[in-house]
Parts: structure tokens; C-alpha cells; sequence
């Protein structure tokens, strides 16, 4: 057809398509041929030449679009036209009748093609015998003959299918590699010549099939698959084993699906060609594709390896060795023995997206280039509402990393070899922080650069990535993004081990899983899935842990449950943590030692020393993983304040509900981070003050043994020895991936047993927050002695067998308490009836305040006088300059406190938890209490709201008048 001057741009725009795909196509004879029908065409590759291994059809008339591949290379690919706009209705309607009559065209062509060339294959193989060793190429390269190598007794002539030239001849004296399907059956052939020259039979469907050398193995017994011929033939010669032949790196990963599927349990390996000198369409293609196979299958990978030098200095070209056929020419068999008995995992690379590596050629129109996106305005609604349009970027990135969202100008990304998640600024977007996302040749299929020099579009590819970014919405890191630890996501459990997820026991990749939540990769946590801990291990450890010397028996009970809980604390809704203390020599380092450290191994971030808040608030990022804090004994007010900043953050850690903490950035903005870990601390003496840290540490307190006599102190000895041996037996250096395997075994048991022991707790203890801190500890102690759920009933009864009184926390001074005790026992100075100053408590003015107001006393006379009280009177003078004032009410005294009189809050609750708060609640929360509405006069100047309490909260059941 003509080509007009636009036409040739889009011919040119063809060709660099194809190049960006790695196809280096001849355009000798006229291509492409611009009619929309299937071409072949020969490579620029000397080593290929003549044999029209490329493909292509293209299309002119709009829209421009086109089809191209490398049998050679296993490329397939698809181009439209660059436009200004995105394509009408009616220009894709016509793309896709295009695409469809292409693909039934390409089918029936290649359905004749399959035919004519099993039909050739047989006619080849009638007319061979077997091959000659004399051969000049089996000659050349010393390879011995195995059955199944042919070699053609006379000229013989055949047909295929190709219009231009469908009668062809094969030599006398031509080398015959017949070519069969996984069922036996004969589909093609590969010929080689006196010089080496290999040819496949046009036609003849080489994906899956293959040649075999060698007797099937016994189960179990071990396979090879190589690319080529000679490669095949020299490890057979090497080991014996049965040897697949490929035929070419683009054909290992389907061959090896199709011997995986023929023999599931036989030891496989991949033998590659080491193409180190070859860099299109990737590096070292033998290789890779090999790598690719391997890691498709599952399976171990061998190179050969050449010391290039050496191979120089002998006169030879390094370029020339590349498989292991070269490595016997060059060293012997032994070195092609030790390379196979070397195989290692393939660490593969994936580079399917970058060269098209797909299994079938899609039915969907070919993709838009970077211009084609559609217009910035167009919205698109989400999924299943008005709009069910997929966004042209929904796939974006695949299979290279994820654009997770957008937070203001900051896009996030997760990549799929590290999977974790990445924040760029919009102004980051450039070109090395764009390769962390996905390698270079990526970029530069997907958007080539228009000049000469090829290269990538990185205006066009920013473009893109914001786009994608925007179309996923608003990305709240601290709301979506989970670190390692365990989780839930509906019944299904997920333990995040750093490098992979385990979910449901089935470990998979990162990159694997795609949910709301984002897991973000970090190092790795050791666990051992095919060895969980036994129940015999489990049982031993419970008692190890009970053995111990605790001043309340139930210690070891918490202890343990809490070892087996604080891995996987990350599903709870709250985490208890626990305080072990007791005096120097009790064991307490023992017990940090050699259970705790030991026993949480890798999961556990262990801070000493002078580690801040802020330290372990980095260190745990998004982790849902314990915290041990050994040593925290504070030496100064500095250290004191340091101590209690980390008290605060576990204080929040234990909440669900409580545990964003949010901290402002240097750009005026706000990053969320969400505490999920359970803390255990050790020291002499603790920190817990007040109700709210009884409820949420558990002290576990060692006594010291008794050593008076010498027989006390000898079976200390014994008892020592004995405790230490069992934990240095069990407790070993598998221990914790092990038990940490078994419990992620049993999550959606210890899930419903926490549920039951925080029920149970609470009904027991009469307390909720005491069942939500015991119920934890008790599931994980019960799981070390069964791996069954355990019922309601079962727990209320083993709760309610035993003695709660050191753990429940039930006799801790609540936060009201504290502020009364504080508030009572104040001292105020004021003065005295003769001028002088007394110093009182609150609560002692209070009770002056009661007294009568004429007291009898007994003169210098020495008769008794009625004067006035002037102690009283200084006390309520005194009171109320403090906001505090006492009433008599129906007969009773009541006392009203201000909520906000300026001397109280600065003198009285200076330097306190409750300084320039709003006390009137924690006023409201004493029993008795009374909040009135409006405000109450005390003094000129005080004149606030207020709370009526009772007189008995701050001074007790002493009768008024009675004297101090």
C-alpha cells in the first residue's frame, strides 16, 4: 500500500517498538509490510540469519497499530500509535475487530503451520538412520551418540507451510533432533549441518516440547534441562542422568512446567548457558531465563564459569565459551561435574515485563503509550458504583511494585522485590530514586525516549506515576501500612516474618498479597515452619517458667503466657505488659537472661541503657513485635523523666483504640505512628503509679531464697543448678523460631482463647480492664499446655480455683484517690490568732472548719469561759483563699472545692499530674461527689464553678470535733 508522509513516521515509530523490545529486525525485502497480514522477517543477529524467526503484522489505516515477536527470543508484543487524545468508541470498536480476525487468523495459520511441520518431521525421521559419530560437527566437538540423534541416509523433500517457498529439501548426510511433545507425539525437528548450522522445521511449535537424552529417572531421581544439543549430550555423558533439551533460553520455563507436570516428584535442575557477553534483550539472557524457569518450578539452578583470562592467554576468545559443552572442551569433564553438583537457588530477576515474556497473546487491545492516557479531567468512579470503567493505569507498575496512594504531594509505592513501601515528594520523582521502583530497561519499553539516542521519556513516566498515585486516593500510612507481627484480615490469619508473610501456615511473598493493608518489608524474623515446637517442649517450658521462685505462685503462669502472646501481640485489642522485679540476687537476670531473651529470640527489640522514647518508637516503626527493657532502675531525674517517657509510650501501646501517636514534621505537617507491642521491664523497684499502670503492668516479683543454714543455701545451690540445666536443654538456641512456628500454627485458637480468658477474668475479678489484661497472659499459658479452644466454663473454673489477689490489681489507689490523698494532705501555712504562722494539712483546716464556732475553755481564774473559735476561723480563712470552703448541709457538713481558683491550681497542684487540667472530672469521679450548675461564692475574687463532696472523702469517719 502507499505510504504517505505520516505513514513512514508511524513505520519508523514501529520499528523503534520493536527495538525497544529487544527485536533487532532486517528490514531488507521491504519491511514491514504495511497490509495487515502476517510477515516473516530474519533477525540482524549473523547467527540467525536466514531463518525468519521474526514476526509482525502492521497496520496503517486508523488507528495505526501493529503486532510483532521473536520466536527466538519468546517476545511478543503490541504498538498503537502515539496520539494527542485518547481513542473514541468507534476507534476502538475497530481496533478490536482488528484484534480479534488477526488472532483467528494467526490461530488457523498457525494450526496449518503445527500440522505441515509434525508431517515433515515424520517424513525426516523415516528417511534417517542413526547418526554417524563421524559426523564432522559430532566430530568437531568429541560428543559421543545417544539414541534418538538421526542423521539422513539421502536428499529427501518435504513441505511446509509457507506460501512463498512450501517445497524444501534436507541434505543427505544432515544431523536429524527430533522434537517431541510432553505425550510422545513427533511436532518438528532440529537440523544441524556440517558447520553447526541449526534450523527448525517453519511451523513447528516449540513451546513445551523438547528432546530427550537418556532413560527416565526412578522417583525422585534427578533431571537436567539445557538449551542445546551438544549441551544436553556433554551432561548426560557427565552424570548420566536424563537430560532435556529446550532448544533455546525462551523455551526453559515452559519445557520445565511440562517436565515438572511429567515427573512431579523428580530432582530438577536447570543446566544455563552463561551468555555474560550478551546484553540484549537483557543481560546475560541464558541466565536469566534460566533464573526464570528455576524460579517458576521451583527449583536449583547450574552455571558454568570461565576464567576469561585464562582463556585469552591461551588465544582464545572468551566470547566463544558460554555453555557446558565449552566448559568440557575447555577443562574436562570433571569441572562440568563439579559446576552441576554446585547448583544454588536461582535468585531470579524477573524481567517479563520488560521484553513481553507472556504465554499467550493478549486479548485485550494493545496498551496505550504514554500520550494515549486520557485527558487529566476524566473521573473515574470506584469499583462497582456509576462507572465501572477500569482506570487505564490500574495495573500500572506490574509486575515492578504497586503505586499505593497519594498524601498530599508525596506518593507512596511499593516495589516487589523488597516490597517495601516508598515515599517520593513530587519533586523526588527523578530518575535514580524512579529505578529503585523498577529497572531501567522497564522504563524504557514502557516510555521510550523520542530522540535519536532512545533512553526514557521521565517527563511522561513522572506523569504516569502521579496519575496512578492520584487514582488510588488518599494513603494513610499509619492506618494501612502493617509491619511484621502477627495480624488478622477477617478469619484468615497473616504473620508478617519480615521477608514473607505467612498466611494461614502458607508462607508467601510479599508481593504476592494484595489486600487494604500494605506489608511493608523489614528484617527478616526467624521462624521455623517446618519444625514447630512440640507439646512436650511446650509443657516443659510452662513448667520452667514455674519453677522460678515467685513470691505469688501464679507468676509463672503470666510469665509464660506472656513469651508465647508477645510475637504476635499484633491482633490483640489489648496488650498487657509485665513488670519482673524482686531483690538483688533474686534472679532476675536469669530469668531476662535465659527465658525471656532467649525464649523471643529475633521477634524482640531488647533496649538498656540511655534508649529514649523516641529511639524505640523509630526502632518499632509499624512492627507489632515485643520490647524488653532490662535494667530500668532510674539513677537521676533525668534518667526518671526518660524512664517515664517510655512507660507513656507503652501505656498507649496497649491500646488499640489509644495507639496512633502523632508527631509533626518539619514541613508543617503531621506523621502517624501506631504503637502495638507488648513490654516487659526489669528492675529492683518499679515505676507503677496509680490505677491506670496497675491495669496495664502485671508485676511478676522473685523472692529471694532463704539461705540462713547451710543445708537452705546447699539446696538453693541444687535447685539453681537444676532450674538452669532445664532451661539450657530446652530453651536452646532453636527455641524461639520453633515456638514461635507453633503458635503461628495455632493464631485462630489463641485468638478465641484470649477472647474466653478476658471474659472469663473479667466475670471472676468483677473488672473489665483486669480481664483485658489477665485474658491475654492466661490464653498464652494455656496454649503451651493444649493446642485446643478452650470454653467459657473451663476457664471461669481454673480462674476461680486460684488466687488473684497479687495480679488483679484490685486494691491499687485509683486516680481519684491519689488526687484526694494529695489534695488532703497538703501542707498550707497560715496564721495564728496571736499573729504567728501554724502549718496545717487541707484535711486538718477541714476539720477546724467543722468545729463550733464559741468553744468553752478554762480561764486565768480558773473558771471555764464561752469565747469565740479562732482557730476556726483562721482555718476557713485559710481554705478559702484556696478555693476549698466548708458548708453545712441538712445537718451535714459537705465541702465545696473549686475547679478553678488560680492558688489551688499554683500552689496546691503545681508540679503534679493534675496541674492545668481540668480537675472538675476527676472531682466528679470521687464517690459522693455533687456538680453543681453555676458558680459558688468563696472569697473577693473567687467566685467559680465548683464540686460538692463529701466531708468523709477527705478526712475519713473521724466526728467532727474531735481534735488533732
Amino acid at each position: 500500500m502507499p505510504v504517505t508522509k505520516g505513514d513512514g513516521d508511524h513505520v519508523a515509530d514501529f520499528l523503534d517498538a520493536m527495538r525497544s523490545a529487544g527485536i533487532r529486525m532486517d528490514t531488507a525485502g521491504g519491511h514491514p509490510i504495511a497490509d495487515g497480514k502476517l510477515h516473516r522477517a530474519n533477525s540482524l543477529d549473523p547467527k540467525r540469519k536466514g531463518k525468519k524467526d521474526i514476526y509482525y503484522v502492521l497496520h496503517l489505516d486508523h488507528p495505526a497499530s501493529g503486532h510483532f515477536g521473536d520466536f527466538k527470543l519468546g517476545i511478543e508484543d503490541t504498538w498503537t500509535a502515539k496520539r494527542p487524545t485518547a481513542m473514541t468508541a468507534a476507534e476502538r470498536s475497530i481496533l478490536r475487530e482488528r484484534i480479534d480476525r488477526e488472532r483467528a487468523d494467526r490461530a488457523e495459520d498457525t494450526r496449518i503451520g503445527y500440522e505441515m511441520a509434525a508431517a515433515a518431521a515424520t517424513t525426516l525421521m523415516t528417511a534417517s538412520t542413526k547418526a554417524n559419530p563421524e559426523h564432522p560437527y559430532l566430530a568437531r566437538k568429541s560428543l559421543p551418540v545417544f539414541p534418538g540423534l538421526r542423521q539422513l541416509k539421502e536428499n529427501v523433500r518435504y513441505q511446509i507451510h509457507d506460501k512463498e517457498k512450501p517445497n524444501r529439501t534436507a541434505r543427505a548426510g544432515t544431523l536429524i533432533v527430533p522434537m517431541f511433545s510432553p505425550t510422545g507425539a513427533i511436532v518438528g525437528v532440529q537440523t544441524i549441518d556440517d558447520t553447526g548450522k541449526k534450523l527448525f522445521l517453519k511451523g513447528t511449535p516449540k513451546a513445551g516440547n523438547y528432546h530427550s537424552i537418556g532413560k527416565a529417572p526412578e522417583p525422585g531421581g534427578r533431571i537436567f534441562i539445557a538449551e542445546g544439543y551438544a549441551t544436553g549430550a556433554r551432561i548426560h555423558s557427565a552424570t548420566g542422568a536424563l537430560v532435556i533439551v529446550a532448544f533455546d533460553s525462551g523455551n526453559l520455563k515452559s519445557v520445565a512446567v511440562a517436565i515438572r507436570a511429567k515427573y512431579p516428584e523428580a530432582d530438577i535442575i536447570i543446566a544455563a548457558d552463561n551468555d555474560r557477553f550478551t546484553k540484549t534483550p537483557v543481560d546475560n539472557p541464558g541466565l536469566t531465563m534460566a533464573r526464570e524457569a528455576a524460579k517458576e518450578i521451583g527449583v536449583f539452578v547450574a552455571v558454568p564459569h570461565f576464567d576469561d583470562a585464562s582463556i585469552e592467554a591461551g588465544g582464545a576468545a572468551p566470547r566463544d565459551f558460554s555453555d557446558f559443552d565449552d566448559l568440557f572442551r575447555l577443562s574436562g569433564l570433571e569441572p562440568v561435574r563439579a559446576a552441576l553438583a554446585a547448583a544454588a537457588a536461582p535468585n531470579v530477576v524477573s524481567f517479563e515485563a520488560e521484553k513481553a515474556k507472556r504465554a499467550a497473546p493478549s486479548d485485550e487491545p494493545p496498551p496505550a503509550m504514554p500520550d494515549d492516557y486520557d485527558p487529566a479531567d476524566r473521573e473515574y468512579g470506584p469499583a462497582g458504583g456509576e462507572d465501572d470503567t477500569p482506570h487505564p493505569l490500574a495495573d500500572f507498575g506490574q509486575p515492578h511494585f504497586r503505586c499505593l496512594g497519594i498524601g498530599k504531594t508525596t506518593c507512596y509505592y511499593q516495589p516487589s522485590d523488597v516490597s517495601e513501601v516508598i515515599e517520593l515528594s513530587a519533586s523526588s520523582h527523578k530518575a535514580e530514586n524512579m529505578m529503585i521502583l523498577a529497572p531501567l530497561q522497564w522504563w524504557e519499553i514502557e516510555f521510550p525516549g523520542k530522540g535519536k539516542e532512545g533512553g526514557v521519556d521521565w517527563k511522561a513516566a513522572v506523569n504516569a506515576c502521579i496519575r496512578s498515585c492520584k487514582s488510588r486516593g488518599k494513603f494513610v500510612s499509619h492506618n494501612r501500612v502493617r509491619g511484621r507481627g502477627a495480624w488478622f484480615e477477617g478469619e484468615d490469619s497473616i504473620f508478617h516474618a519480615g521477608d514473607q508473610l505467612v498466611i494461614n501456615n502458607e508462607a508467601r511473598r510479599i508481593s504476592h498479597h494484595h489486600s487494604r493493608h500494605v506489608y511493608d518489608a523489614g528484617e527478616p524474623l526467624d521462624v521455623d515452619m517446618d519444625r514447630p515446637a512440640t507439646q512436650e517442649v511446650a509443657r516443659e517450658f510452662l513448667s520452667i517458667c514455674k519453677s522460678l521462685r515467685w513470691s505469688a505462685p501464679l507468676s509463672g503462669y503470666l510469665l509464660a503466657g506472656f513469651c508465647v502472646v508477645a510475637p504476635v501481640c499484633g491482633f490483640l485489642t489489648w496488650r498487657p505488659h509485665i513488670w519482673i522485679n524482686g531483690p538483688a540476687g533474686a534472679g532476675k537476670s536469669t530469668v531476662m537472661d535465659k527465658i525471656v531473651k532467649r525464649g523471643l529470640g529475633t521477634t524482640a527489640i531488647s533496649i538498656v541503657g540511655n534508649t529514649t522514647e523516641a529511639g524505640i518508637r523509630g526502632a518499632l516503626g509499624m512492627d507489632a513485635l515485643p520490647v524488653i527493657f532490662d535494667e530500668a532502675e532510674p539513677r537521676d531525674m533525668h534518667s526518671q523523666a526518660r524512664i517515664r517517657a517510655i512507660l507513656d509510650l507503652a501505656r498507649v501501646a496497649a491500646s488499640e483504640s489509644d495507639g496512633v501517636i502523632m508527631k509533626g514534621t518539619s514541613n508543617q505537617g503531621t506523621k502517624g505512628y501506631r504503637a502495638r507491642s507488648m513490654f516487659v521491664f526489669a528492675s529492683i523497684n518499679t515505676q507503677i503509679e496509680g490505677y491506670a499502670d496497675e491495669t496495664r503492668y502485671t508485676q511478676l516479683t522473685l523472692a529471694k531464697p532463704d539461705a540462713d543454714t547451710p543445708e537452705q543455701e546447699r539446696a538453693n545451690k541444687e535447685h539453681y543448678a537444676t532450674l538452669v540445666s532445664r532451661m539450657l536443654t530446652t530453651i536452646d538456641a532453636t527455641f524461639a523460631r520453633r515456638m514461635l512456628a507453633r503458635t503461628i500454627h495455632h493464631l485462630p485458637t489463641l485468638r478465641h482463647n484470649v477472647a474466653i480468658f478476658t471474659e472469663a477474668a473479667a466475670m471472676h475479678l468483677g473488672v473489665q480492664r483486669l480481664g483485658d489484661q489477665l485474658g491475654p497472659l492466661l490464653a498464652g499459658a494455656y496454649l503451651l499446655n493444649s493446642e485446643r479452644k478452650a470454653t467459657l466454663e473451663e476457664a471461669l473454673k481454673w480462674i476461680s480455683a486460684n488466687d488473684w489477689a497479687d495480679h488483679s490489681a484490685k486494691n491499687a489507689v485509683k486516680d481519684q484517690d491519689r488526687f484526694v490523698q494529695h489534695l488532703s494532705g497538703h501542707l498550707v501555712k497560715h496564721m495564728t490568732p496571736e499573729g504567728g504562722t501554724w502549718e496545717r494539712t487541707v484535711g486538718e483546716l477541714i476539720e477546724l472548719s467543722t468545729h463550733p464556732d464559741r468553744v468553752k475553755i478554762v480561764g486565768a481564774d480558773g473558771y471555764d469561759q464561752v469565747v469565740d473559735n479562732k482557730a476556726r476561723k483562721s482555718a476557713i480563712a485559710a481554705l478559702v483563699r484556696l478555693g476549698i470552703k466548708v458548708q453545712m448541709r441538712q445537718g451535714a457538713a459537705v465541702v465545696y472545692v473549686s475547679t478553678s481558683a488560680e492558688a489551688l491550681k499554683s500552689r496546691v497542684l503545681k508540679g503534679t499530674e493534675w496541674a492545668g487540667t481540668n480537675i472538675r472530672t476527676i472531682l466528679k469521679n470521687i464517690d459522693g461527689a455533687v456538680a453543681h450548675k453555676g458558680n459558688h461564692y468563696f472569697m473577693a475574687g473567687i467566685n467559680t464553678p465548683f464540686v460538692e463532696l463529701p466531708i468523709e472523702a477527705l478526712v475519713g469517719e473521724r466526728m467532727p470535733g474531735d481534735d488533732v
